[in-house]
């Protein structure tokens, strides 16, 4: 049986400290094109001048959390499979009419990977003001996070 289509985005591991890739399967980035809210896509596909040399799609805010995680908790969440989740800060909140603004303040942005490696899902969720980089709720525990210095 032939693996299923997907495109390659490179996140950062927090095991190594390095560099892993995760997929994201055609069938979800084609759900998400036909069914989702505009911007969600937006936030996938990002401003779609990508160019060959690039390390990541410009302007896609689920590649741009990937590469550079505020921090990482492991996901409990049956429909997850037990991945994880990567929380971060984009550089820009994608609109209905592709357009972009500011991050709104107090949020964060979340990628969910599930156990087998694929991206399965990302959207804004609320940051927690006492511990900033880390999300109000977290379904289960940070197991990396940025210090101050970056790394």
């Amino acid at each position: 049986m032939a693996a299923p289509a997907h495109y390659a985005l490179r996140a950062f591991c927090h095991v190594t400290g390095t560099e892993r890739v995760f997929r994201l399967l055609v069938e979800t980035a084609l759900g998400v094109q036909k069914y989702a809210p505009p911007q969600k896509f937006f936030e996938l596909r990002g401003n779609a001048t990508h160019a060959p040399d690039e390390r990541i799609p410009s302007g896609s805010s689920v590649a741009e959390v990937l590469d550079d995680p505020k921090c990482i908790s492991q996901d409990t969440r049956a429909y997850h499979d037990g991945g994880l989740c990567y929380y971060g800060r984009p550089q820009q909140k994608w609109r209905r009419n592709e357009t972009t603004s500011d991050p709104p303040a107090g949020m964060l942005f979340a990628v969910w990977v599930n156990d087998r490696g694929e991206i399965d899902d990302w959207d804004w969720t609320p940051e927690n003001e006492d511990e900033p980089g880390t999300p109000l709720y977290v379904d289960g525990a940070i197991v990396w996070r940025k210090n101050r210095e970056g790394t």
